[in-house]
C-alpha cells in the first residue's frame, strides 16, 4: 500500500469511510486519473483523495439502492 496516502485513508475511516486495500489502491489510481485530466500533478492528489473516497461511496450507496428497487419491481 501506498503509505504517501495512509494518513488520508485513516481520516476517512475515522469520518466513516472505509474501504479496503484493493479498493484503496483503485481509488488512488483512479484520483490520479482525475489529476492528470485535470492538468494537475501528483502534488494535488492529497486534496483530491478525500473527496474521491467519500464519491465512491456514495456511487455505491446509489447503485445499491437502485439494484435492490430494480429486484422489488420484479417481485412484483
Amino acid at each position: 500500500m501506498n503509505t504517501d496516502y495512509q494518513g488520508i485513508r485513516e481520516k476517512a475511516e475515522a469520518d466513516g469511510y472505509k474501504v479496503d486495500d484493493d479498493t484503496f489502491q483503485g481509488l488512488i489510481e483512479y484520483a490520479r486519473r482525475k489529476a492528470k485530466t485535470a492538468g494537475r500533478d501528483e502534488s494535488y492528489l492529497p486534496l483530491l483523495l478525500p473527496d474521491v473516497i467519500k464519491e465512491w461511496h456514495i456511487r455505491r450507496a446509489i447503485n445499491t439502492y437502485s439494484i435492490a428497487m430494480m429486484q422489488i419491481q420484479d417481485i412484483f
